[in-house]
């Protein structure tokens, strides 16, 4: 499949996958200065009026528009839309810097590793679990998510394939801490903190992964050094450069996908 970047010269999209938080407020930035404000401008010489409320509703529309056909997480959308009317109302009310702090805060526990590793966090689908599901061996198996986020494809295959052993390795503190949370009386269930990197791959027979592009061809390396053959790679939306053909493109029914799949 056609990654959505594939358009772009190969440093925008290291620069884009390197800063996404800059690169979110530089949309903002350019639509306000080159078509926010001089919309406004033009409005004040011909004589129309435009509601103030409407001001940042326009700035949010066109940097989410923006937005959409850049290859950033989805979500980036949502908050591109919503930010300059945040900004506003913030101003208006007078809230507390602690609020904005907080939000920051928020956000970071959430996202932490879309600064440190370029990798955003992507929540894997009920398609992903059934689709994973078929996958599975009937016998025993060790099967570890990297960058598991809140735990809700594991929780779902473990109650699917009770014989199984589910390992996820999360960063972000808040997904880590969900996810810990969600599985803790999962006997087959266990969640480590830290960098995947450090994970020894060999133990396990399916290595699951949505991440993003940019750390997807060392991640092949590892895999290719360390899994014992026979294992399955499986990628989420994301296929691996310079790799070889996966044995299997799955398809999913919702928004992500589909499925590489590679017996090594």
């Amino acid at each position: 499949m056609s990654q959505a970047n594939d358009w772009l010269p190969s440093g925008w999209r290291t620069i884009l996958n390197r800063w996404p938080i800059g690169i979110a407020l530089l949309v903002q930035l350019v639509t306000l200065f080159l078509i926010t404000l001089p919309l406004v401008l033009s409005t004040v010489h011909t004589g129309i009026s435009i509601p103030p409320a409407a001001i940042p509703l326009l700035q949010g529309m066109v940097a989410a528009g923006i937005t959409a056909v850049l290859p950033l997480a989805r979500w980036w959308i949502l908050l591109q839309a919503l930010f300059p009317t945040a900004v506003v109302v913030g101003l208006v009310v007078r809230l507390s810097p602690l609020i904005w702090l907080g939000a920051f805060a928020v956000i970071w526990l959430i996202n932490r590793n879309a600064v440190s590793e370029r990798v955003p966090i992507y929540l894997s689908g009920r398609s992903a679990s059934q689709i994973l599901s078929t996958l599975l061996p009937s016998g025993p198996f060790r099967f570890v998510d990297l960058g598991c986020g809140p735990g809700g494809l594991l929780a779902r295959l473990a109650d699917i394939h009770p014989q199984g052993c589910f390992d996820g390795v999360e960063s972000a503190p808040l997904p880590w801490l969900m996810a810990r949370l969600r599985l803790a009386r999962r006997s087959n269930c266990r969640i480590w903190w830290g960098n995947f990197w450090a994970l020894p791959l060999g133990e396990y027979d399916v290595v699951y992964c949505f991440l993003s592009p940019a750390p997807m061809a060392r991640l092949w390396t590892k895999a290719r050094a360390e899994l014992r053959p026979g294992s399955l790679f499986v990628s989420n939306t994301f296929a691996i450069p310079n790799a070889p053909s996966p044995d299997h493109v799955l398809e999913l029914s919702d928004l992500s996908g589909p499925l590489y799949v590679w017996r090594i």
